[in-house]
């Protein structure tokens, strides 16, 4: 009887979470295979574990058992502990510099994070997709896209560090800007498949004139800190914890 109660509590265990099962691998950046010791600064095809980079942006991942710039929850780019667990990944959704800066990337410069799913989407099927999302400390704007996009085939633009113009199912509200800083917000949605999307694409999926951005106040920090900020003109984000689940009627 002892074996039977085992068996059926390992049966039942899987069963159940066979109907819970988040699509997405790897949601909230825990796993990877050495601690983070610096930002992305080549283009490179991966960024951790499940995780890939699908155009010639450099997406960064911050871990709490990184040191300075790329550290949980203080890193180069603000102070915000995870969402969930000890990770969380960054990405600039837009680069608006002044006219006066000389070091400032390519027009349309725009970092992306791309995942295989767990199995392809069923044809009208419905999902409930869920992203948690803040506006780091010392960027420079907030913006109005941010969305997710999903296909059955894998995107490589590895040519570019630019605009991936691919139509995101789910995305912000483009008619509001959220400036909000060090807090982690959360875009929830429901897509209903039309089967066979197996990748998932993070990130902003237009270009500057269709991006709005709105410049964030900095005036409590000190002097030089906000002379960087300006200077950089980023809008960057973080990124924690992506679920895909499937609705069962």
């Amino acid at each position: 009887m002892k074996h039977i109660f085992i068996l059926t509590s390992i049966f039942l265990f899987f069963f159940v979470d066979s109907f819970a099962q988040n699509l997405v691998p790897n949601p909230s950046f825990e796993v990877y295979e050495e601690c983070p010791w610096d930002v992305t600064t080549y283009p490179q095809k991966s960024l951790i574990p499940f995780w890939y980079l699908p155009n010639n942006g450099t997406s960064d991942y911050f871990n709490s058992c990184a040191k300075f710039l790329v550290n949980v929850p203080n890193n180069f780019i603000g102070n915000l502990w995870a969402f969930e667990g000890n990770a969380y990944t960054g990405i600039i959704l837009k680069e608006f510099h002044p006219d006066d800066t000389t070091n400032r990337k390519a027009k349309n410069y725009r970092e992306y994070l791309q995942a295989e799913l767990k199995m392809p989407l069923i044809i009208n099927q419905k999902y409930i997709v869920q992203m948690h999302y803040a506006v780091a400390t010392y960027s420079t704007y907030a913006v109005n896209r941010l969305g997710i996009h999903f296909s059955n085939h894998k995107i490589k633009k590895r040519s570019s560090c630019r605009v991936l113009y691919y139509k995101p199912q789910i995305q912000l509200d483009i008619d509001s800007i959220n400036i909000e800083c060090e807090i982690w917000h959360e875009l929830t949605d429901t897509l209903t498949a039309k089967g066979g999307e197996k990748f998932i694409t993070i990130g902003n999926f237009f270009d500057d004139q269709s991006t709005n951005h709105y410049k964030l106040n900095i005036e409590n920090l000190n002097k030089p800190l906000q002379d960087n900020i300006n200077k950089n003109g980023l809008a960057y984000y973080y990124i924690d914890m992506i679920m895909v689940r499937k609705i069962d009627n």
